[in-house]
């Protein structure tokens, strides 16, 4: 005879009953132990029924008919599974909701139950929102259960604060934005602290400093080397070199010290390195000696050189031009 064609049948190990397919023990004496279990625990075991193919299926517990069953309920009809929840309930202290029964309406093409509220909407993204692992890619519950549901959870479940970094001081922000291996002026003796950030149109550095942006980042080094500037006070450059921040090449003074500190340093636009200027220093010097000989007038003199009267008067009188002997 054929291996194939033999039926592997044994005994029961309890009770020794004959004709037990596949099994080590029979459904007699299982529905025995899960009695016994039941009793003794007060928890409700499911009772295994033989294995069932086809469409001919009835429920594990109780035999109910396939037309009762629940659907991906592991083969139990709705009263054994809401039974079995009822005990959990009470076991455990916890709550499982019922089952409903199971709907057989067929629905129109392009249409989707919610399976919270059990309304019916279009089956889009406009009402369900989409999910790779779900049907037709969209999730089983509509947009609004879905919202409902997140915000029970969150306040359930709230997430913890995030924790915030420690703001900076503004004396944090500021050194490690500067090079203090600048160039050396010819006519300092220390290196100069260049600010490597961002800069102004004349070449100052830019700082956010004190509610003000786009200040002047050599007063950010004064205020942190040597406090306050007064009102009406500016911080000026030793060495001349605007994006210096070394605290020894800044001095404080007025508008009038740092145009004068210009001038001695011959910085300041004067003469013919003025951007408006029409004379050259030849011509000055040629103005006042024709002013000088007295046969010329100032306005014959502004007329020959094609400049205001006032310019000549400035020359003659020594208002202007007076670096020009």
């Amino acid at each position: 005879m054929d291996e194939k064609t033999v039926s592997i049948e044994r005994p029961c190990r309890k009770c020794g009953a004959e004709s037990v397919p596949r099994r080590l023990v029979c459904k007699v004496c299982v529905r025995a132990e899960h009695q016994a279990y039941r009793l003794r625990t007060g928890r409700i075991k499911t009772v295994r029924g033989p294995i069932q193919r086809g469409t001919n299926k009835t429920c594990t517990k109780c035999g109910a008919p396939a037309a009762k069953l629940v659907k991906n309920r592991r083969r139990q009809c709705l009263a054994c599974i809401n039974a079995t929840m009822r005990a959990f309930n009470l076991r455990t202290g916890r709550v499982m909701k019922p089952v409903g029964p199971v709907s057989t309406e067929k629905l129109e093409p392009g249409k989707k139950r919610c399976a919270a509220c059990k309304t019916i909407r279009a089956a889009t993204v406009e009402f369900f929102a989409p999910g790779k692992a779900f049907a037709n890619g969209l999730r089983s519950t509509c947009r609004e259960c879905l919202r409902a549901y997140q915000r029970a959870y969150s306040k359930k479940h709230p997430k913890p604060p995030r924790p915030r970094k420690p703001r900076r001081t503004a004396e944090d922000r500021f050194w490690p934005k500067v090079n203090k291996n600048g160039p050396t002026q010819s006519h300092m003796t220390t290196p100069c602290w260049e600010w490597v950030a961002a800069r102004n149109k004349t070449g100052y550095g830019a700082f956010a400093f004190n509610g003000k942006r786009g200040g002047g980042a050599h007063r950010a080094a004064w205020v942190f080397a040597n406090g306050e500037i007064r009102a009406g006070l500016f911080v000026c450059h030793k060495c001349d070199h605007p994006p210096c921040v070394n605290p020894d090449h800044l001095f404080l003074g007025t508008h009038a010290d740092n145009l004068a500190d210009a001038r001695a340093k011959g910085r300041g636009a004067r003469g013919e390195t003025h951007g408006h200027t029409v004379l050259t220093e030849t011509q000055v010097r040629r103005v006042r000696q024709l002013y000088e000989t007295g046969s010329f007038t100032q306005k014959e003199i502004a007329a020959r050189y094609g400049v205001g009267v006032g310019t000549i008067g400035g020359i003659v009188n020594g208002k202007t031009w007076r670096h020009v002997a």
